[in-house]
């Protein structure tokens, strides 16, 4: 009898420690799962977790801004603009630029302080379309041939690059926009925001910015090498972004140091994260090419003849978005 008690009080004893242990086991889950949820909500929060601040107002950012900035200079270029428009196009795209000089890109000369020219690459370019393009070049004088650039979607954050470096060593302006070609630039509407607002010259990116957005993993914008953390970096949208000249000039000295992502815009936010720059959010740039109003200065995603037909609505005083 006394072995049997003693079997059954070891076995309590026992279940007792398994009970106990449970227990423990259980309060170890919950608070593991707590400071799971805690890093998560923080870095979700984080002022600091791959972001940079977005000024609403360029007023709010003059007094900010240093006078001298610390990128390498460079001799002047004659005839100085206030603006140069880079579009970036591709050499089948002859539709798209036909569309845009005999729509905006003729209103384009109304201002002598306000110059456009298309950005082509020339490799892994067939000579048949290469040649079109020359003669095309040749003909209205407003295409940059980027020499060793690759014509495919997936270096095009290269492509975008090496347009700012030739623009730094042949155009000297105050502020460079980078465009698509089968985007709307409201042109009157876009020298207003350069001579009225009060926009810095110096230090600064004009954009439609995406904040805590998630790198893709499928589809055209699908993004493999991205490793900075979980978000990427806040950008300006790729339909449209202004940058002062002191930006480009870094950009161009430093080209050969960046490293490439899939998206040219995605790599732009990366490129400049650690600088001291001034993020201005501008609303009137429209990326789907709807919503617009009488403010608006840049609409996306516009086939040739919709170019045509927003350009007379825009003359007429209309606006079809």
């Amino acid at each position: 009898m006394r072995m049997n008690h003693c079997i059954v009080y070891n076995i309590s004893i026992l279940q007792e420690m398994i009970k106990k242990l449970r227990i423990y086991l259980f309060v170890l889950i919950v608070l593991s799962a707590m400071q799971t949820l805690y890093i998560v909500l923080h870095d979700w929060n984080s002022d600091t977790n791959c972001q940079v601040k977005v000024y609403e107002n360029p007023r709010k950012v003059l007094e900010y801004l240093e006078k001298k900035t610390e990128v390498p200079e460079i001799v002047s270029k004659p005839d100085p603009y206030l603006l140069y428009i880079i579009v970036v196009s591709a050499p089948l795209n002859y539709p798209q630029r036909d569309a845009i000089r005999n729509t905006w890109g003729k209103t384009v000369s109304n201002y002598d302080s306000i110059k456009y020219s298309f950005a082509i690459g020339n490799k892994r370019v067939s000579q048949s379309d290469l040649s079109l393009v020359l003669k095309e070049r040749d003909t209205f004088g407003d295409i940059i041939m980027l020499d060793g650039v690759e014509e495919v979607y997936t270096k095009l954050s290269r492509k975008v690059l090496q347009a700012f470096t030739w623009a730094d060593k042949h155009i000297d302006a105050v502020y460079y926009l980078k465009t698509d070609d089968d985007s709307y630039v409201v042109i009157d509407n876009l020298y207003q925001v350069l001579t009225n607002e009060g926009l810095p010259v110096s230090r600064a990116i004009v954009g439609n910015f995406h904040h805590l957005s998630v790198p893709h993993t499928e589809g055209k914008w699908s993004e493999f090498v991205w490793f900075l953390c979980l978000y990427y970096l806040d950008f300006p949208t790729g339909v449209g972004y202004i940058l002062t000249q002191d930006i480009v000039k870094y950009l161009s000295y430093n080209s050969d140091k960046f490293m490439h992502h899939h998206n040219e815009d995605t790599s732009l936010g990366s490129w400049v994260a650690p600088l001291k720059l001034s993020f201005l959010q501008d609303e009137r740039i429209i990326p789907l090419g709807n919503n617009c109003d009488a403010t608006t200065w840049l609409q996306h995603y516009i086939t040739p003849i919709n170019l045509r037909r927003i350009h007379s609505a825009w003359l007429d005083g209309r606006r079809l978005c």
